[in-house]
């Protein structure tokens, strides 16, 4: 009977030291940041990543911004979250609202992401050049919504890491702004133009442009320019856009610049006729 106990415990202890080896076992078959990010095809599945935030799921460019479409029509609307907003009752529980915010964030993390890990990659550096200014067009646009739409917010410009405080202040508007025109000036400079080739690699329909960080930067600005000009005038709402150090007329003129830029760009023009107009908002326009 002893030695049947003693036995028992040996097959105890057995078992016990080969469950916590199975417990501490890796993963080694799912994808993370440390294995992931080998060669250029995980760098453009990662950028696709990217920009696929814009989509999905509940992405703000697929529902999120319909509040600002119906605010001043006359459709009628029920009683659904959107109604919060035409009767200007809306407030922080508003699930639209936090939906916006939470895509948001989704996609500036994936857009940290490739910025952060896609350097490390040996492959072609005018491709790796273009896949991380595509990137940071997809941040900066992120945060332009973002301050556009609740001002003063945390600015992450870094992956998360495990263990990092999720209570991140948030930033002076000038600190968010800076970072966004120093990202499109990025892409503008690393952006391919529609339909480039370069070696064996095309810049194919539907990703960012240099052309459109041009266009993105002269929004940028006039929104900086207009938003002082109101707040110098006394008007309620933009007081935070007084603390940037230039004139509004500078911001104006930037903007104009920008432009130019982006008409002169590969493969744009601006229309002289209106025959067709529509056309302008085909996909197949870029």
């Amino acid at each position: 009977m002893k030695n049947l106990k003693y036995h028992l415990s040996i097959l105890l202890v057995f078992f016990t030291i080969s469950s916590c080896n199975v417990l501490e076992e890796e993963p080694f078959t799912q994808p993370s940041t440390e294995n992931f990010y080998q060669n250029e095809t995980d760098a453009l599945a990662a950028l696709t990543a990217a920009y696929a935030r814009l989509k999905s799921g509940m992405g703000y460019y697929k529902q999120q911004f319909m509040p600002t479409l119906f605010a001043s029509s006359d459709q009628g609307l029920s009683t659904y979250l959107y109604n919060e907003f035409k009767r200007g009752i809306v407030t922080s529980t508003n699930q639209s609202l936090n939906n916006l915010w939470k895509e948001l964030y989704l996609g500036i993390r994936e857009a940290n992401n490739v910025i952060a890990n896609v350097p490390e990659i040996e492959m072609d550096e005018e491709l790796k050049n273009r896949i991380i200014g595509e990137a940071k067009f997809l941040r900066a646009l992120h945060y332009f919504n973002l301050v556009r739409c609740f001002g003063e917010v945390p600015l992450r410009t870094t992956p998360v890491e495990a263990g990092d405080d999720q209570g991140l202040a948030v930033s002076s508007i000038v600190e968010i702004y800076d970072s966004i025109i120093d990202d499109l000036n990025y892409a503008s400079l690393h952006c391919w133009g529609r339909n480039e080739s370069r070696g064996n690699y095309i810049n194919d329909l539907g990703r960012a442009t240099n052309t459109s960080a041009h266009a993105l930067l002269a929004k940028v600005y006039t929104r900086i320019a207009s938003c002082k000009r109101t707040a110098n005038e006394g008007i309620l709402g933009n007081e935070l856009y007084l603390e940037f150090p230039e004139t509004y007329q500078n911001y104006y003129q930037y903007a104009k610049d920008q432009c130019d830029a982006a008409i002169s760009g590969q493969g744009f023009s601006l229309s002289t006729s209106l025959d067709g107009w529509v056309s302008i908002f085909d996909a197949d326009n870029g």
